[in-house]
Parts: structure tokens; sequence; C-alpha cells
């Protein structure tokens, strides 16, 4: 069962990025055969070679974790477009470097299970923090709040957000969210039901 939900989980990748087999396949020296056992569940989705996929899909421009691939846990995966000027060619990726940053990060995880550590996924908090950087700090106790208001924090929410916010503690213990780059999309939040972890943003790694 475990092999068709990972499997399940990377069709959807694909979905996303409107490829087929054989054009993912044949961008990342994939063999077709690879791709299609770990999407039917007939091979999992190894430790081993979560990395290739995690960086592969990164190349084509879709942002997904481990947690989520393997485990279906945390954050769903995004597409990351950065605008291209006319006349400018779209940056791409070095296969190599980008595998190499995802191992520094799952390599991190595993030394400090302790702390929470995600990606940004927006650019609210520019100029201080931009899309696809990683953050990370470690879990607050609730009497430790106070002291870290107006700090840049990560909040996990009740539905599995991570949002990354200046924090603060309004009246009746509400916590208040506010961004350093505010638009229409990322305006402030006020949250209505209590978090799950918050932690001050202590750790940033940018690929």
């Amino acid at each position: 069962m475990i092999n068709v939900e990972r499997g399940n989980r990377l069709k959807q990748c694909r979905a996303m990025l409107k490829k087929t087999l054989k054009e993912l396949g044949n961008a990342h020296q994939v063999s077709i055969g690879s791709l299609s056992s770990w999407e039917s569940g007939s091979s999992l989705i190894t430790e081993k070679n979560i990395h290739k996929i995690i960086s592969m899909l990164a190349t084509e421009g879709l942002i997904c974790s481990k947690e989520w691939l393997l485990e279906g846990r945390g954050e769903a995966p995004y597409l990351y477009s950065t605008q291209v000027k006319k006349g400018e060619k779209k940056p791409s990726f070095d296969l190599t470097d980008q595998f190499l940053f995802f191992k520094e990060i799952e390599s991190f995880k595993k030394l400090h299970p302790e702390m929470l550590i995600t990606l940004v996924k927006d650019d609210s908090m520019l100029p201080f923090l931009k899309t696809g950087d990683y953050v990370g700090g470690h879990v607050l106790s609730k009497n430790e709040y106070e002291r870290e208001q107006g700090n840049i924090c990560i909040v996990e929410t009740e539905k599995g957000e991570y949002l990354i916010r200046q924090f603060f503690i309004r009246d009746q213990d509400k916590i208040l969210l506010l961004p350093k780059n505010p638009s229409p999309e990322h305006n402030f939040l006020l949250l209505e039901e209590e978090p799950l972890k918050i932690a001050p943003v202590t750790f940033m790694r940018r690929f």
C-alpha cells in the first residue's frame, strides 16, 4: 500500500508539471521504466533515490519535500516560477549542486529533530527571506512566546501549513502574523486557533 501511495504522489507531481513519462525521463536521464514503476507502486521510492527525484522535480520548477513525497506529511508540492523578461533565458539549476543542497538540508534535519525546518514559499518576508530559502528554528514552549514578539517565526497551523511571518501576541492570547513585504495575497493574519508549533527563525540556507 505504501508503494502505491508514494507512487500516486509522484504521479501528482508529474501532472502538475504537465509532463509525460518520456519527457521527464529523457530530460533527466532517468529510465521511463523506473519512473513508471515508481508511479505504479511496483517499485518502492526509497531513501536512496528520493534526493534524485526531488532534484529532478526542482529542476523542472516544482518544489516538493521529502516528507510529503515519502509520507504525505507537511506542505504539498507547488510550482516555483520566476518571471523572465523578453530576450532573457530562464534560469537553470545545476543538478549536482542542488543534490548536495538537499542532502545538506536533510542531514541538518536528522541532526536537529527538535527544530522546525521548512521552505520559504513566497516573497512576503523580503528583503530578509525570499522564495526558495530554507529556514529553521527551535520549537518554543508557550511560556516563551512573549519574548519572541516582533521576531520572524515559523508557525505550524492546524491545517498543516507553515507560515513564516513577524510574530506578535494580541488580546486574549490571539496570534498576529505580519509580512515584511505585504501584498493583497500576503496580508496580516490573526489566527483563530492556537498553532501547533512556533519557532523563531535562527537558521537560514539559501541555494
